[in-house]
């Protein structure tokens, strides 16, 4: 599992080996009918607020990825549980919600922008200080991937079953905004031209 403390941050983290005695005092992400699902183990330790001890849901589809990941926000944290992603605060257990891309089947800090990109095998999501900075469109039709960050753009690649020439193709976004600014695939690019 990828632990990835880059950012500041007013907690300490432990991703127990074994399950607790008792999940009495477990929280659950997301809770179900008082209790929850199996899923990633946490025990986040904040600097000036209670400890907590959470299990995050695996993902209901196909992803076999997991991290940990301090947020650009000092008080929040990145759980990624198979598939399943979740902005969770680390004073305030009941505060979380999930990451806006569904496979999570990567994730990217990018200290420099302060902000870490989160994908799917369609689109990105940017979270920076104040939480989702942009959500991309449709960037190509399977198998995203982040290849660099260079400045203020971002390059990547995704599979086009429909390019027999080039079925794997090269998209550029503006960091900042995600837009996109040139793409292999036409639908990707033409929709930021109107």
């Amino acid at each position: 599992m990828l632990l990835d403390l880059t950012f500041a941050h007013g907690f300490s983290v432990e991703i127990p080996d074994e399950w607790p005695g008792s999940s009495s005092n477990m929280t659950f992400v997301p809770p179900v009918n008082g209790g929850g699902k199996n899923g990633v183990l946490v025990h986040v330790r904040p600097d000036a607020a209670q400890d907590s001890l959470a299990c995050f849901a695996f993902g209901e589809v196909g992803a076999d990825f997991s991290a940990v990941i301090a947020s650009p926000q000092p008080s929040r944290l990145f759980v990624l549980s198979y598939g399943a992603g979740y902005d969770f605060s680390t004073t305030n257990a009941s505060d979380w919600e999930e990451i806006a891309c569904i496979p999570v089947q990567d994730a990217k800090v990018v200290a420099e922008h302060n902000m870490v990109l989160f994908n799917d095998d369609m689109t990105i999501a940017a979270y920076g200080r104040g939480g989702l900075m942009w959500k991309s469109t449709r960037l190509c039709w399977d198998e995203l991937q982040i290849a660099r960050v260079e400045g203020n753009t971002l390059v990547g690649s995704g599979f086009d079953p429909t390019n027999s020439m080039k079925p794997r193709g090269e998209f550029t976004i503006d960091l900042r905004t995600g837009h996109v600014l040139e793409s292999d695939f036409d639908y990707a690019y033409k929709q930021h031209l109107f």
